[in-house]
Formats: C-alpha cells, sequence, structure tokens
C-alpha cells in the first residue's frame, strides 16, 4: 500500500537527518520569500511544533522560469486556502484545537521530538489523517503548536490526485 510505503519512507528520511530540526513536507510545494527568512533566522524553540496555513495555487506556476515569477504567481493565482480550524475534530473540549487540516505539506519539530515519537505514523490509509494524528501525538508529548501566520505562506501546486474534503453532496 502507498500510504505505509510514504509513512515508512518519511520517517527513514527523519532517522537519517543531521539537524537538530527537521522539516517534513511534500515535493510539490513553494514556499514563501518570508517563511524562509523564519526558517533562516534559527530562533526554533524545541518545545513547540510548528505549521504553516497551505494556498493551493494553480499547477501553471511550473512553467515560470524564476522562483520570483514562480512566487508572484502563485500570490495571484491561490485556487484555495486551508486556513484555522476553529472546531475540533475529536470533540473534546479539554484539548485546544490544533490545525491538522493538511498537516503532510509542512511539519517542523526537533529531531529529538521525531524521534521520541518514532517518527511519522504507519496507517494503511493516509486519507485517516495521519498528519492530523501526528499533531495530535505532538501535542499530547508535551508540545506546543505554533502556527506561522502570513505572510509566511506554504504554495501548494494543484494536481488531479490532491486531497479535497467532502462536499456536503459527497455521498
Amino acid at each position: 500500500d502507498i500510504s505505509i510505503v510514504y509513512g515508512a519512507a518519511v520517517s527513514v528520511g527523519i532517522r537519517r537527518a543531521r539537524g537538530e530540526f527537521i522539516l517534513t513536507t511534500n515535493s510539490h510545494v513553494l514556499i514563501s520569500n518570508e517563511l524562509a527568512h523564519f526558517l533562516s533566522l534559527r530562533k526554533l524553540e524545541k518545545d513547540r511544533f510548528y505549521r504553516v496555513f497551505r494556498y493551493d495555487v494553480h499547477r501553471d506556476v511550473i512553467k515560470c522560469t524564476s522562483l520570483e515569477e514562480r512566487l508572484n504567481f502563485c500570490e495571484k493565482n491561490i485556487i484555495q486556502t486551508y486556513q484555522e480550524t476553529k472546531t475540533s475534530p475529536h470533540g473534546l473540549a479539554e484539548h485546544p484545537v490544533l490545525q491538522t487540516l493538511c498537516g503532510g505539506d509542512f511539519i517542523l519539530f526537533s529531531k529529538e521530538r521525531w524521534q521520541l515519537l518514532h517518527g511519522w505514523p504507519n496507517l494503511n490509509n493516509l486519507a485517516v489523517g495521519a498528519d492530523g494524528l501526528l499533531c495530535y501525538m505532538a501535542y499530547l508529548s508535551g508540545l506546543k503548536e505554533e502556527v506561522l501566520k502570513d505572510p509566511m505562506r506554504l504554495y501548494h501546486i494543484d494536481h488531479k490526485n490532491r486531497w479535497r474534503p467532502l462536499s456536503k453532496d459527497s455521498k
């Protein structure tokens, strides 16, 4: 199953990584200059895990030749945004609402914490929310979530197989 292989592959990469902090992301994303600048400051805290909101952009961005051109295209061609979740997916009032939508696109915490959690959850189906589960695992292990806000953005290049929330009309 591809989802099991994905989780295992990410976990192998995490175990082999040498950095003090490790970011897991996808190959079909671009990060804004502001997010890159924040990461370059190296002011990450070990008691936090970092998230950023996702902006889906039209796949024509790949036709742009320079990074500057691609980032300008992204700002002007947003298809959908995944912003702050206000309701809990689990219904437990004693726990905060974490930003678990599209967690697989950007989740960052210390290598020490990745090792404690044994890497990415291996589930039979990524659609059941391995990324959201990972966010709650991080929270329950003692980390605080820090959501990096605008203008720090993660641009996700649209593709036909992207995750989409079920509509009210879906069966």
